[in-house]
This record gives structure tokens, sequence and C-alpha cells, in this order.
């Protein structure tokens, strides 16, 4: 911490501008052991390259020691070749108040800015929290600021974040005004100008003034932040009036008298922009808040936007800032029904008037969360510091959240077909491969693998391969899984996998995964000692050729079941009337000559036939045999009539003559007997030695048969 002491009179005043500070002041605990930290080693200074000149980089190596509070820089023109060993009474260049920055650069010893061209030795010593350092053990080294850029002057950039406004609860006599810190590494120091003259124009001005600040009452800021805050507040009570820069004189604020504020930005070399301010100035009403009623006018509808990537539970408020000078802040209310009145209701933020825009809320004015595809309006409405606001007649915007996270954003991406993923013959990687797409969108391939099954790749592993190496991003079609969440792969597990496009921004996110099974359940002929050629899957067994004796087999017996279905045995069965040739024809013709009492030079007569049909009988002919699947009642339909007589039933003996069935009659058993009683052994045995070995048995008598 750093302190200043200033003196006050009996009415209450003193001068701002004349202090005294001292510093820094660290809070400590414990006791006080009296020792200070090491000497710090590694101290480099050098010119700062392409600058204006006058200033010194310093970087040293960090001390590690758990007390140590901070660094502070010394610096000192040189006087001599060598460098002494000491700091004491040197004036201090910088303190910096963080033992883990080890880097700093340096432009000026107190309140004199460095000289180009000039020698400095500088030193850095560490003190703990009571304070305690050595300043007579100090690695010493010198360094030399030079102007690299041939004279050229480089103003710091114009100020940003410019705001001036009322001072709340008062008689119209401050005002309070706000501004964005300067990054430029040359900074030297603010300066703040009120007056109620255009202020977008300080070229002639400033030559009235640069020479006495305080006669026009410019507020001079040596510091580029104040903390860690990123943004510098102040109030003001008094400002420059007048018609003209001569004219101009010193007043405590006015009420109702508009007034311009601006603040500029100077380096260390002096450079700075007096012009061009007409973006970077505030202009701000002081008024007299004391029993003020009116409240600030009502804003136009905000502008409402869905917040990106988000479960639909956010979104950005945008609106337009008020104009009234003793504004305080906003007020945001927000319900899933349209509203103009928000008298009941409470606000989902409460806004300060220097507040960056826009604004983030997650809740309504209930307290509920925001939800997706549910209409939400939102109004803002500005409060004064009385406290006055608008709640009726509002102006609301409406909008329905999107939950991004549910959308899949590659639904223009094509799906990848193809993929197929098989153990290699040592069960310790997965060989992924799928087809290329030939769509232009396509840039790579992302593979995604799990444990589980999943629908969504955002629950699974994005995997590299070890031949893209650490990439993601895979070019070709082939991707070699040797390990999953930084282990090997185990081949007694499932693994899902699948692939999907990258056109260099977004990927699908909703897929239907390859399940690849276990090594030992999806290898062809695998067991479970993990002998012989488990290992190898049945892919790449056939593509060896190992499996050529099965394929043989299945083909043989194909074969055999076609061979069986095409040639069968025909069934043993009487020839039908239309199979018969003509030897059967012949045979038939006699018996029917006989059956008639015809000689053999006789021949039928129309006179002995009893043919009839529709010209010529009453009866129809009718077949002189029973076909098969004939009963004895059987009907024949004649053509163009209807058969209403009796069928004549064919001779048994023809019918088996015509069958080839002889009529042995019936074979008694004692027959039998008679036979086997007659039937010589000795006749039999004459008749073996009868017959010579000699004898070739005519084989055509085979072929007559067949």
């Amino acid at each position: 911490y750093w302190f200043a002491a200033a003196c006050v009179d009996a009415s209450g005043q003193y001068d701002p501008s004349n202090v005294t500070t001292f510093g820094p002041v660290t809070t400590a605990g414990g006791l006080n052991d009296g020792i200070a930290p090491s000497m710090i080693l590694g101290t480099v200074a050098e010119d700062v390259p392409e600058d204006e000149g006058g200033r010194i980089e310093v970087t040293w190596d960090i001390n590690e020691e758990e007390d140590c509070s901070f660094y502070t820089v010394y610096a000192l023109p040189a006087s001599s070749w060598q460098p002494p060993s000491t700091v004491d009474g040197w004036p201090v260049a910088e303190i910096i108040p963080d033992c883990s920055v080890n880097e700093v650069i340096i432009d000026s010893l107190g309140s004199s800015p460095l000289q180009d061209g000039v020698t400095y030795w500088i030193g850095v010593v560490a003190s703990d929290d009571w304070g305690n350092s050595n300043v007579n053990s100090v690695m010493v080294v010198d360094a030399t600021p030079e102007a690299d850029q041939e004279g050229s002057a480089n103003a710091p950039d114009r100020v940003e974040g410019l705001v001036a406004w009322d001072h709340p609860e008062d008689d119209g006599t401050k005002i309070d005004i706000v501004w964005n810190r300067s990054t430029a590494p040359d900074f030297s120091h603010y300066t703040v100008w009120v007056s109620d003259y255009p202020l977008n124009d300080l070229s002639g001005l400033s030559g009235v003034c640069t020479n006495d600040p305080s006669s026009c009452n410019l507020i001079v800021v040596d510091q580029r932040q104040i903390g860690g805050i990123l943004q510098l507040q102040m109030t003001i009570e008094e400002a420059m009036y007048g018609n003209s820069v001569d004219s101009l004189e010193i007043s405590p604020i006015v009420p109702d008298i508009p007034l311009y504020v601006a603040v500029t930005v100077h380096d260390i070399k002096g450079n700075v922009f007096l012009t061009g301010l007409d973006d970077h100035i505030s202009i701000v009403t002081p008024v007299d808040n004391r029993g003020d009623i009116t409240p600030p006018d009502r804003l136009v509808a905000p502008i409402l936007e869905d917040r990106l990537g988000d479960d639909g539970d956010g979104m950005f408020v945008t609106f337009q800032e008020s104009m009234a000078s003793d504004l305080y802040e906003y007020l945001i209310f927000a319900d899933v029904v349209p509203f103009s009145d928000a008298s009941n209701m409470n606000p989902v933020a409460v806004i300060k008037r220097s507040s960056q825009l826009p604004i983030t809320i997650e809740e309504l004015s209930d307290g509920r969360s925001l939800a997706p595809s549910i209409m939400t309006w939102v109004t803002v409405v500005p409060v004064d510091s009385s406290g006055n606001a608008w709640l009726t007649n509002l102006r609301t915007s409406s909008i329905a959240l999107v939950d991004e996270n549910s959308l899949d954003p590659g639904l223009h991406l094509p799906e990848i077909t193809g993929v197929r993923g098989y153990w290699d013959s040592s069960g310790s990687q997965i060989d992924i491969t799928w087809d290329l797409s030939q769509d232009p969108q396509v840039q790579s391939y992302r593979v995604f693998v799990s444990l589980d099954p999943f629908e969504d790749v955002r629950n699974a592993t994005q995997v590299s391969s070890m031949v893209d190496g650490s990439s993601k991003e895979v070019m070709g079609n082939l991707l070699i899984l040797n390990g999953f969440d930084g282990e090997p792969l185990d081949n007694t597990l499932s693994y899902w996998v699948v692939v999907v496009a990258y056109d260099g921004e977004v990927n699908r996110l909703a897929v239907d995964p390859l399940q690849i099974l276990p090594w030992s359940e999806s290898s062809f002929g695998s067991s479970e000692d993990g002998g012989g050629e488990e290992g190898a899957s049945w892919i790449e067994q056939l593509m060896s050729g190992d499996m050529n004796t099965l394929i043989a087999l299945l083909s043989a017996l194909m074969i055999l079941a076609g061979a069986a279905l095409f040639i069968r045995p025909r069934k043993d069965s009487a020839p039908q009337p239309w199979e018969m040739g003509a030897l059967e024809v012949e045979l038939e013709e006699q018996m029917m000559r006989e059956s008639s009492g015809l000689t053999g030079e006789e021949e039928f007569g129309l006179d002995d036939l009893e043919i009839s049909s529709d010209s010529f009988g009453e009866e129809p002919d009718s077949p002189s045999v029973i076909y098969d699947g004939m009963g004895e009642d059987a009907m024949v339909q004649p053509i163009g009539g209807e058969y209403t007589g009796v069928m004549r039933e064919a001779s048994a003996e023809v019918a088996d003559e015509l069958l080839g069935i002889e009529d042995d009659g019936e074979l008694d058993i004692d027959d039998l007997d008679d036979l086997a009683d007659g039937l010589d052994l000795e006749d039999l045995d004459d008749l073996a030695e009868g017959l010579d070995d000699d004898d070739d048995l005519d084989p055509s008598i085979i072929d007559d048969i067949i």
C-alpha cells in the first residue's frame, strides 16, 4: 500500500495536488526475522528497440523465497567505468509489488525522464514482508536508452470509454468521470480537461495551459491504472467557464450548465493527440438533485441476442444509453409473457451507468432460469441518482432462445459410409477404414471412439492415428488405433467407433457408431487360449488363402445338392394311355376284336359299334379302360352335351395284360413244398460242372437288357 498525507485547515480544505506520499507498506504476520531476501541474480538491462528513446527494459531471476514481498528497481547515471555493488541512496525507478514478476520497463528516475545517450547503472533488490532488504549487495548492470525511430513522434492512442455524469445526491456542483486505461508502452500521464467551452480541439488551449496546468485547472494523473482496475474514475468539482480560450476562468461547477470533458494521453516524450477528439469527449449537465422527482426518459426497446454455444439459457442485452446527466443505473426486467408495466416485478440485473455493453442475463424477473424455445420479453429502465424511474408504458423486445447444444451444426456434411474396423493379427491394434467422400465441403475426417454405445460424438473421445502422428484431423481413409485414453487397447473389450466428416469448422454430432467386437470374438477360428491363428481375422484368412479347403468343401456340397434336385428317379407306374407305343395299340385292338367275336380278317363296322354323340345318339363315347385316378363311378363329360348313361367297365384281364401283369394264379404253400421236393441237388452239381470257365460272358446281353 501507498499512503498520502495532506494538511487540512480549520474549514476542512486541503490541496490534493500537494501531498506527501510514502510506501510501499506491506501487511506482515508472525515475527520479524530481520533477514533480508537473497541477492537478485541474472539482472539484464537493455534499450527498448524501435521506440522513441528514453526507455530501458530490465529483467532478472525470480526470487523463490516464501517471504518475498516486492522488488525495487534502482537507477543512477553512471559515473565511472566500473559499476558499484551497492544501491544505497539511489533514486527509485520502479517498484514491482509482486515477486512472481521478473521484468519491467523504466523511463524515469522519480519525476525525471531518462535521457537518450546517457548510461545508467541499474540494480534490483528484493524485500520481504517486514521491509527487510539488502541494498549493499546488489548485482548492478548498465544500459543506455536510444531513439530508434529517427525522431518520428508516435503519440499514444486517444482515450476510450470516457463517460461523464452528474454526481448523485448533491446540489449540482460535482460531476463524475470514468475512462479506460491506456495501453501505450511509453505511457507517461493523463490530463483531464473540463470546461463549458468545446474541447474537441485542444491545440489552442494547450498552448495556454501547458506552462501552468493549475491555471487551467488541469488534473494530471501519472498512473496508468490504480490497482488491478482497468478503468480510472474520479469526481470533479471545478471547471473552466468562458466564451473563448483567452477568457476561460476557473470556477466551481454551476448546476444546469452543460460541460465538456476530455482526457488526453501523453507519452514520456510528450507526444499527445490534441485534435480529432469529437468521438473522445463526453458532455454532462450537473443537476441539483435535492427534491428531484423527474425520472429519466424511457428508453427504446433493447436489442436482444441469443448467446451462442449454450443450452438456450442465456442472452445478451444491448440498449441505447440514457442521455440524462443524473443517470445513476439501469434496471433490466424479463418475463415469458408480454408486459409494459414493471411496477410489481423484480429486476433481473442492476447495471451501473459505466458498465460495458452488452449485458448477459440468465434469469427471469421471478427468479426462474431462461429456457430455450420459449418467447421472452425484456425491457431496460434508466434510474437517476434520486431513484426516479418510469415503470409503466415500457418498450420491450422479445426473443426465443435456441439450445445450440442439442442442434447438430454438421448436418450439411455427408455421412461417411463403408466404415470398417478389425483387429490386426496380434490383437494389439485396430485398423479403421472408410470410403472417401467426394463432397467438396469435406476437408478431413475425425474419428471418435468409446467403450460404450453413443449417439453423440461429444460423449466419445476423438482419437488420432499413429499414421498421422498427434494430429486428430485424418486426411486419408485409414486410422490405425493402438491406444485409447492413454492406455494400450484391451482386446477383451468391445470398442464403438464412428468416422465423421470435418469441414474445417464443425463436424456431425449425431452418429450411429460401429461396434468392434473383442479380438477373440471377431477373429475367425479364435480360441480362448490364444494359440495358433486366432489372431487373424476371417477377412485376413480369406485373403491369404487359408480358407481354400473350406471353400472347396462348400462348393462340392452345393454341386451335389443341385445334382440331386435335377437328376431324380422316376416312380414305377403303369403307362398312361397317351404314353403307350404302337405295340400296345395293336394289342388293345386285338383284344377288342376278340371280345367282339370278330375273326382275323373282319373289320369293325359302323353298325357293330355303338357310338353316340350329341349328333348321332343319346349315349356319348366312354373310355374302354380305367385311367389312373378314375373310380368306379367316374363320369366323362362329352363335348357339347351332358352324360346321362351308365359307363361300361373295362375287363380286368385286358387291364392286366395292358399293364404287363401275369396271372399265375394264387401261389399255395403246398405247391412250394412240392417244388422243393422235386429239386435234385445232384442235377445242380452236374449243371455246375458242365460250365466252362473259359466261356466268356458276352456283355452285349447286358447292353440289350439296359
